[in-house]
């Protein structure tokens, strides 16, 4: 891994065999190192790994069959899967000059863990990316308990300038990052 910069892309792809041909759009379109992509729903990883055939595959299903969390990393980097066994989360550190832990999340209304679960795999290094279903400025209540996780773990929060949900202006698609910065 570079030391300067790494380029990850989150996007909620709501079906990821009905969208496959999106995200082979935005690879094409778009210079990244890693994409994150979530609600991918249930779908053949065999026959994605032939379509991606540049990136590296690491899947945590989903506690549904529209839920679970795909990160592509692209072949040239060193990493190591991180063993997590809740539903919709997938941790991966990549390693170089300085090591950073990349966490993807999707976190449904109905998910069946809590934010504390995942306090043992926040690093020094690292950026949790994800479909939180909070908009983490308007949400009151809603989105206190994950601030304050956050704010226990020392991470600061990276909101989009825009919208992020098709269903309303919300921003409901973000980053906690701990140790670095993000651009």
């Amino acid at each position: 891994m570079s030391s300067t910069s790494l380029h990850v892309l989150l996007f909620n792809v709501r079906g990821l065999d009905l969208r496959w041909q999106e995200v082979l759009l935005l690879i094409s379109s778009f210079k990244f190192d890693a994409l994150i992509l979530v609600e991918t729903g249930e779908f053949d990883i065999s026959f994605h790994q032939k379509i991606f055939k540049d990136y590296r595959l690491l899947y945590q299903k989903g506690e549904n069959r529209n839920a679970g969390v795909l990160i592509l990393i692209k072949e040239s980097f060193s990493i190591i899967r991180v063993p997590f066994s809740i539903p919709n989360i997938c941790v991966v550190d990549i390693k170089g000059e300085d090591n950073l832990r990349i966490i993807g999340v999707y976190a449904p209304d109905s998910k069946s863990w809590s934010w504390d679960d995942l306090s043992a795999f926040v690093s020094s290094k690292g950026v949790i990316y994800g479909d939180f279903n909070f908009d983490i400025m308007d949400d009151g209540k809603k989105v206190d308990t994950l601030l304050h996780w956050a704010d226990d773990q020392s991470l600061a929060h990276v909101v989009p300038n825009s919208h992020t949900s098709l269903r309303s202006n919300r921003v409901i698609d973000y980053a906690f990052i701990k140790g670095l910065n993000l651009d």
